[in-house]
């Protein structure tokens, strides 16, 4: 039987029923334990919190290992280029968001030797949250703003859009020009998941028929 997308397996053989016992196959680590028949119905439930938890224990590891503080502006670049979140002591001013965005796109398009392209999403650096939790770094008194050296106010997360989060800059204009693929990024703006970018894939025959479809021909 297929086990894809099951959490946890369960194995019964003729020496699990000897000892009656029932054997178990985490899907998140293929850990294996074998547990008593007759405490089944308890050891399960258990067992599913502990995967949750173990998997949620890991996946804040992940996250909080790629938020990394950047107080120069020589290491924000770098520090996104390896798909992390950077923390920057910013000034909150409109203008050198704006600034942070365009310096840092043409800055990861000289690295990567790329020429802008209007029909690619950007690159640069742009404002996720201003997390609440401000405790979790030093003191914001006495830093600065790393993009234009005014005084600082909040710890702010910058990152990427998540079209080009995990995509190489080189491939993007061959994406969005592909004849295979039709690509629409969908914006806040058009009510798609809080202003993440999100990617919609049509093969040449689906679109056809979909455009068919809407002229009243099929």
């Amino acid at each position: 039987m297929c086990s894809q997308g099951v959490p946890l397996r369960l194995e019964v053989g003729p020496k699990d029923l000897e000892k009656d016992t029932i054997l178990s196959v985490r899907r998140d680590n293929a850990v294996k334990a074998s547990l008593p028949a007759a405490d089944i119905t308890t050891a399960i439930p258990k067992l599913l919190e502990q995967i949750q938890q173990d998997m949620f224990n890991k996946a804040k590891a992940e996250v909080d290992g790629r938020r990394i503080v950047v107080e120069k502006w020589e290491d924000l670049v770098p520090v996104l280029d390896k798909k992390n979140t950077a923390i920057l002591p910013w000034c909150e001013e409109p203008a050198c968001e704006e600034d942070i965005k365009d310096r840092s796109n043409k800055e990861s398009l000289a690295a990567s030797k790329m020429e802008d392209d209007d029909r690619a999403p950007s690159s640069g650096a742009k404002t996720l949250c201003i997390p609440f939790d401000q405790s979790r770094w030093p003191s914001i008194e006495g830093k600065c703003c790393p993009a234009c050296g005014k005084k600082a106010k909040r710890w702010t997360m910058f990152g990427r859009s998540a079209f080009t989060f995990g995509l190489p800059a080189s491939i993007v204009p061959t994406l969005m020009t592909s004849p295979l693929l039709r690509l629409l990024i969908m914006r806040s703006s058009q009510g798609q998941r809080g202003g993440r970018a999100a990617l919609l894939y049509e093969l040449p025959r689906d679109l056809g028929r979909r455009q068919q479809a809407q002229r009243g021909e099929i």
